[in-house]
């Protein structure tokens, strides 16, 4: 059964995520200053960095509305994981690879060595040759650790409390550091309760989503104030640390859980009242949510930087600024991959 109000928060996390990813270029946010940002702009910034739980919660949603319920078959479950992940993923990301690769060997007056090659290897596997597709190298963990999932599904208690357990220790080991060490199974372990979230609320989104509806300002006002605390006390970041070590407590996925709950219940109201531009706006940014996803950090990393360069504009956007250029990087993410998908039509007939 199709759910509107699961592709209204499916194109809206990716919005979210491209915005994410856009404080830099954008000039809204000073990196190199951090905590003497402004009070305002740390708000902002916790309540958009993080996205990715959004998505993962979307992916244990639908793991158990849509594979689950037709009938699981691990087999072809993978098959339609590499079709449609995992060959994209290594064509996407070659330029990048390449581009890194001519960037170290430059330096190196274009002498190649054993380093730079496995460097480029790691980068690959890592995902880290571009800001998001670490998530790739996670994803393909997580979706081999499907048969764990299922028997999560087919528990017949205690699935409140593995979440809840889950959580506490994920806020003990928070993310993993974004470098060339592919350090996937400890962001399967830190989003896992979120996926496993969406599962549930994807089992019993009969009775949880009324419920959800009764308590929605609490679950705002939880949301909101968590993120005035991380911007409070420079906490408004996503924490990346060595699995072991002790880091003091992630707020963030607590943060984003929260949010998961708050928007779940708002595109449910949405859903139920209607709206044709809503639909048609969120409905495009759902169908191209992957290609967004590849295609983004080209735009932000590389592209945009590029022409700010040679025209020598220091961008400084104010935050309606950073949702406009949120909703470029978008726009321009889907043309390429409408463009491309036509092309490749044309040449296959």
């Amino acid at each position: 059964m199709y759910l509107k109000f699961l592709n209204y928060f499916r194109g809206f996390a990716i919005f979210l995520i491209v915005v994410g990813h856009s404080f830099e270029v954008s000039g809204f946010f000073d990196s190199k200053i951090g905590i003497l940002n402004p009070f305002y702009k740390k708000l902002i910034y916790a309540m958009v960095t993080g996205g990715t739980s959004l998505f993962i919660f979307i992916s244990g949603f639908l793991f158990h509305h849509v594979f689950y319920t037709r009938g699981f078959n691990f087999k072809k479950f993978m098959e339609n994981k590499y079709k449609n992940v995992f060959l994209p993923y290594s064509v996407i990301i070659l330029p990048a690879i390449i581009i890194e690769f001519y960037k170290t060997i430059s330096l190196n007056n274009f002498s190649v060595k054993f380093e730079d090659i496995l460097r480029s290897i790691l980068l690959y596997f890592s995902g880290t040759a571009l800001s998001s597709t670490w998530y790739i190298p996670f994803s393909l963990l997580l979706f081999l650790a499907s048969p764990i999932f299922i028997k999560y599904i087919e528990l017949e208690q205690y699935k409140k409390r593995i979440i809840f357990l889950g959580l506490v220790v994920s806020i003990i080991i928070h993310r993993p550091i974004h470098d060339l060490t592919i350090n996937v199974f400890q962001s399967l372990i830190y989003f896992s309760p979120i996926y496993c979230l969406g599962i549930y609320f994807s089992q019993n989104k009969e009775t949880l989503i009324p419920k959800l509806n009764k308590n929605i300002n609490w679950i705002g006002i939880i949301w909101l104030a968590l993120v005035i605390y991380q911007a409070k006390f420079d906490k408004y970041t996503n924490s990346h640390k060595q699995m072991f070590n002790i880091k003091g407590i992630d707020i963030m996925i607590i943060q984003k859980l929260f949010l998961c709950l708050f928007l779940l219940g708002i595109f449910y109201k949405i859903q139920e009242n209607g709206n044709v531009k809503f639909d048609k706006t969120f409905d495009i940014l759902a169908k191209y949510s992957f290609p967004i996803f590849f295609i983004h950090n080209y735009f932000i990393e590389y592209i945009f930087p590029f022409f700010l360069k040679i025209l020598n504009i220091n961008l400084k956007l104010d935050i309606f600024g950073l949702f406009v250029l949120g909703a470029i990087v978008c726009m321009s993410s889907i043309l390429v991959s409408f463009t491309s998908s036509n092309f490749i039509k044309r040449i296959n007939r």
